[in-house]
This record gives structure tokens, C-alpha cells and sequence, in this order.
């Protein structure tokens, strides 16, 4: 490996450049130097992927009651693939279980 950046950016540079005579894609496509990226709902920084708060802070704003009823249908719809997926009622108990009167209070 490199010991200091301007090694790998030459590499980088004529990589991009055969990349380029090939028509891969376009150096637009390309996000080079952050300190972290953001990609599919995820926050990868350093080698640490994260959710991507930005992307869940719908979710978090969510209103009690809408969640209770967003659980119900979720579960119904769960229900569906019941039949093909094996120890399924083991895996969303917790969901079955949830005592639907404290998410409407919180």
C-alpha cells in the first residue's frame, strides 16, 4: 500500500483514465476524497457502515398512533409469506407480542 496519498492518487488518476478510453463511465459518476459517503441508506465512514440518520428521520418523527397502525398492516402483510419461510411465526413474535396500547401512549 501507499504511505502517503499522492501514490495512490497517480494510481487512481491512471485507473481512471483506462476506465475512461473503455467507456465505463463517465469521471462524473465519481465521488472521490470525502470523508464518508452516503449510499443506499447508509453512512460508510472510516470502514464503518452507519444508518443514514437523514434518510430515518421520517421514520423517527412518526406519530405513536401512526406507527401502532403501520405495525398492524405490516404484520398482515407479513402473514403472507408465512407459508414459505420456515420458523416465521418464531421470528416476528416480538412484532405479534407488542403490546399495542404502550405505542399509542408513547
Amino acid at each position: 500500500m501507499w504511505q502517503n496519498t499522492s501514490g495512490h492518487d497517480a494510481h487512481l488518476q491512471r485507473f481512471l483514465a483506462a476506465l475512461k478510453n473503455r467507456n465505463v463511465f463517465e469521471r462524473e459518476q465519481i465521488i472521490l476524497s470525502v470523508p464518508e459517503v452516503c449510499i443506499l441508506g447508509y453512512r460508510v465512514e472510516h470502514f464503518v457502515m452507519k444508518h443514514d440518520t437523514e434518510r430515518l428521520r421520517p421514520l423517527h418523527e412518526l406519530p405513536a398512533r401512526r406507527w401502532c397502525k403501520l405495525l398492524q398492516l405490516a404484520l398482515e402483510l407479513f402473514a403472507y409469506y408465512e407459508k414459505w419461510i420456515p420458523h416465521f411465526t418464531d421470528r416476528i413474535a416480538r412484532l405479534k407480542n407488542a403490546n399495542f396500547r404502550e405505542i399509542n401512549s408513547a
